[in-house]
């Protein structure tokens, strides 16, 4: 925003000072100046404002969360900034510029570095007129407009076909981190507690210490230390007080571990190094400090996200009818995990439906059940007394309620073995379970999701190491074509996790686009009165575009959410410049032909009326006025995001890169 009030005022500046050179007064200057380029400057403003203000309403979720402010913040900016530009700045120049301004630094530069006489030589009229190094490059480019456009986007396709990664939103870098503890569903909370317990202690073992590029466990040098403090819960998923955090559901299969590291820059590699320890254990077998691995666990050490919070991922969907046969859906996840694991680069490999639980089946006779005076009720009644407890009353101590519950003693409900000797209440006497019904134990499905309505099991991984999930997609996407090729009729595969948030926020990026693209098409066809020329300024895109994928490739940041956007604003900005850029060229065609200079004779070849030379010779004047106004805006909108680009946070680190690069090139 600052680069185009920068714009503005230079441009009503440069207007006034040439109707002051005149002989205008001061106060007739301050008006004609402005009011020449009041309304090319205005559409070229909300140009930009349209390249903005689509967001405001397009995105939602998590997307307008984080980018909502930015869009916002422009349009007010750049509104207010153009009010300024055309009141405040008319005023200043009216009470401080004078005729015959002061020279421009480079110009008075220019005429007093010594230099070698050349031969004079005999120059037409027009480029005699602004024989600067910039008109004589303009007029060559101009001449030769095959080549430059040719090459233009040439070095767009070359862009284009960079090995540039895409990813969504970056990890966040804060010195806080979370391990997730995943225990079989079976579990109890006690055997989570212990596991916890157990990676507790390699944790504050890691403290000092760090796994070398060999695999050996050392000590931290002197005085480095890498855990600042950590809060453990068990059995419950929060608190969760950070917006890319996926919430887990409570269970007693599930604990997390919070994390706070010295600094922020420590978070990866106390994370590799934890789940190295976890996997393998620390020290030697026997050892008196040895601490063994763990096992019958996941643990999943995870960064904080900066966006749209996901469960894992890489989230691929096996999906089914709605009754799915649940063994087929297992065997194509099968294959699945297989594929990940073949590839290398994912670890944490896992389904949604995790292992087999053991299930009791007891199958009731009815006709025994109902000669005993036995319900189906009483048998359930029974068995939860013995081996969960029956609520019968609740103890009062102060402000605390402790329920009572009847069931057997420890010894008794310790094993399945002693179902035979249950008994459940008749109407009349006890009887035993084994003479109404069947007892059948069995592996059945411990947790079966759906999705939408039919039954789908996901498998999940997250990328290993500095991999972006998109190259692990990438490598597995054949072996996940051979598998759906295999699919029976009814089941299918789909992306879920990152990749599938992913694709929303381009879906609401491309509508934001689109929404953009058509008022920007009318406010140029306002402004000129044609509908030709819209569309070579809005050529002029691609190629700035290939400038913001340079940077990215150059500072090795995957095209994301955030990037995407840079690549709104920097349109918008480019937009601005060539709507000026064509407004002066007009300018300076009407004056020649309103003053009669260079025009075409009858049968000559021309343009707007003009010889061939003489109307290239305007738009090379046009882009010398230009010039310095453009480079003030490059050179504003620049440094002001110089310092975002390399010390901003991984959050708009991409989308200052894609400016900063865009625009230097674009311009």
């Amino acid at each position: 925003a600052l680069g185009v009030l920068v714009d503005n005022t230079i441009q009503v500046s440069n207007n006034t000072q040439a109707f002051l050179d005149k002989g205008r007064s001061p106060e007739l200057a301050a008006e004609e100046g402005p009011n020449q380029i009041g309304f090319s400057t205005f559409i070229a403003t909300c140009t930009i404002i349209a390249t903005f203000y689509p967001m405001t309403f397009c995105l939602n979720g998590a997307m307008r969360e984080y980018a909502f402010s930015l869009p916002m913040v422009m349009c007010l900016c750049l509104a207010i900034g153009w009010i300024f530009a055309m009141t405040v700045t008319c005023i200043l120049s009216a009470k401080m510029l004078k005729p015959g301004g002061d020279i421009n630094p480079l110009i008075w530069l220019k005429e007093h570095i010594p230099r070698k006489k050349s031969r004079t030589t005999k120059k037409s009229t027009e480029e005699s007129e602004g024989a600067s190094p910039y008109f004589k490059l303009a007029m060559l480019a101009i001449r030769s407009k095959w080549i430059t456009v040719g090459g233009s986007y040439a070095f767009l396709a070359l862009m284009l076909m960079l090995p540039l990664p895409s990813s969504f939103f970056p990890n966040s870098d804060r010195n806080q981190f979370v391990v997730d503890v995943i225990l079989p569903e079976s579990a109890t909370i006690q055997q989570t507690n212990e596991v916890q317990a157990h990676l507790e202690k390699i944790i504050r073992t890691l403290h000092t210490k760090a796994y070398d590029e060999s695999g050996k466990l050392v000590d931290l040098p002197e005085g480095e230390q890498r855990l600042l403090n950590m809060g453990s819960l068990v059995g419950v998923g929060g608190p969760y007080n950070f917006a890319g955090l996926f919430p887990k559901a409570d269970g007693s299969n599930y604990g997390v571990i919070w994390i706070n590291s010295v600094t922020g820059p420590q978070v990866p590699k106390f994370i590799e190094d934890i789940r190295r320890a976890a996997s393998e254990g620390i020290g030697e077998p026997g050892s008196a400090d040895y601490i063994p691995p763990i096992t019958g666990a996941r643990i999943v050490p995870q960064q904080l996200v900066t966006g749209t919070p996901v469960l894992s991922p890489i989230d691929i969907r096996v999906v089914g009818p709605r009754m799915g046969d649940d063994q087929v859906l297992r065997q194509y996840a099968a294959r699945v995990k297989q594929a990940l694991r073949e590839s290398e680069m994912a670890w944490d490999i896992h389904d949604s439906w995790g292992e087999f639980g053991r299930q009791l089946d007891v199958e009731i006779d009815q006709e025994k059940a109902n000669l005993a005076g036995v319900t189906n009720a009483s048998v359930l009644l029974s068995m939860n007394a013995y081996y969960s407890g029956h609520p019968i009353t609740q103890y009062r101590e102060g402000d605390k309620q402790i329920p009572v519950m009847l069931r057997l003693p420890p010894e008794q409900r310790g094993s399945l073995d002693d179902l035979d000797g249950v008994f459940v209440q008749g109407l009349t006497s006890k009887v035993p379970l084994n003479s109404i019904a069947t007892i059948e134990r069995r592996w059945v499905n411990a947790k079966i999701n759906r999705y939408q309505r039919e039954r789908s099991i996901s498998v999940r991984a997250r990328p290993d190491g500095n991999l972006l999930f998109s190259q692990v997609l990438e490598d597995i996407q054949p072996k996940l074509d051979e598998i759906q090729a295999d699919l029976p009729p009814g089941y299918r595969i789909e992306q879920g996790g990152t990749q599938e948030e992913a694709d929303k926020g381009m879906r609401q990026i491309m509508g934001s686009l689109g929404i953009s693209g058509v008022c920007i098409f009318f406010l140029l066809v306002i402004q000129f009165n044609s509908v030709v020329k819209p569309f070579m300024i809005l050529l002029t895109i691609p190629l700035a575009a290939g400038g913001g994928l340079l940077g990215l490739y150059v500072m090795d940041i995957p095209m994301g959410f955030m990037e995407a956007i840079g690549m709104l604003a920097l349109s918008g900005i480019v937009l601005s410049a060539a709507i000026l850029l064509i407004e002066f060229s007009e300018i300076l065609i009407r004056d020649k032909l309103s003053h009669g200079e260079g025009l075409a004779e009858e049968g000559e070849k021309s343009c707007c009326g003009l010889k061939r030379d003489v109307f290239r010779g305007c738009l090379a004047s046009a882009g010398q006025l230009r010039m310095l106004p453009i480079l003030m805006t490059t050179l504003t909108t620049v440094g002001g995001l110089l310092s975002l680009m390399l010390a901003g946070g991984p959050l708009f680190k991409g989308l200052a890169t894609v400016i900063v690069f865009g625009l230097s090139i674009g311009t």
